[in-house]
């Protein structure tokens, strides 16, 4: 019986930040589809969405950490990789918790931090100048990053107190191993750019 593809969203640690090494996205899709056929794996890649490595791939029967080190040898950044189940996972856990007082000049906006690799200590995230932390699985932390506003209510670009970079930053110093962070939209704009290609 042949077995089903499934679909896996990946997430690429320190890529295009802050300017340094960059790569465009078509030579991120060249170099990834150029290893997998060289490693022989069935993985397709589907698509991606910004520029910082939110990759969607196709997978046949090939587990997470062998999609982690085919994404590693096509471009060496370490690489969390979940499933579109995930999603509606951290979709819950936001529901479940109530959302911040509105405070003056800043706005909250939901995000996730992601384990890319190696172990990590049993404890909670405190930072109240980023943003406040609720841990939902040993690999996965939710947020809610405080950003700094303009008068007109838009996203201060030159006061982001360090960005994603920062979130993911923390988590290393507070727990161990290598996080990525992203804003919570990335997720699901990648997740729902995927299934609409594949529909």
């Amino acid at each position: 019986m042949k077995q089903e593809r499934s679909l896996w969203l990946c997430f690429f640690r320190g890529l295009n930040v802050f300017g340094r090494g960059t790569i465009h996205m078509s030579e991120l899709q060249r170099r990834c589809r150029a290893t997998f056929i060289e490693l022989d794996l069935p993985l397709l890649f589907l698509d991606y969405y910004g520029s910082t490595g939110n990759v969607a791939v196709l997978v046949n029967g090939v587990d997470s950490d062998r999609i982690r080190n085919a994404l590693f040898q096509a471009i060496p950044k370490p690489c969390a990789v979940v499933q579109p189940e995930f999603v509606d996972r951290v979709d819950r856990a936001f529901d479940s918790w109530l959302s911040p007082q509105d405070v003056q000049g800043f706005r909250w906006t939901r995000g996730v931090a992601l384990l890319c690799e190696g172990k990590v200590a049993e404890a909670n995230l405190e930072e109240p100048d980023l943003g406040l932390f609720s841990r939902i699985a040993p690999d996965v932390v939710a947020i809610y990053r405080k950003e700094r506003v303009t008068d007109r209510g838009t996203l201060n670009s030159g006061d982001r107190n360090g960005g994603w970079a920062a979130i993911s930053g923390h988590a290393e110093a507070m727990l161990g191993g290598l996080w990525t962070a992203r804003s919570f939209d990335v997720l699901r704009k990648l997740l729902s750019q995927a299934r609409w290609k594949l529909a």
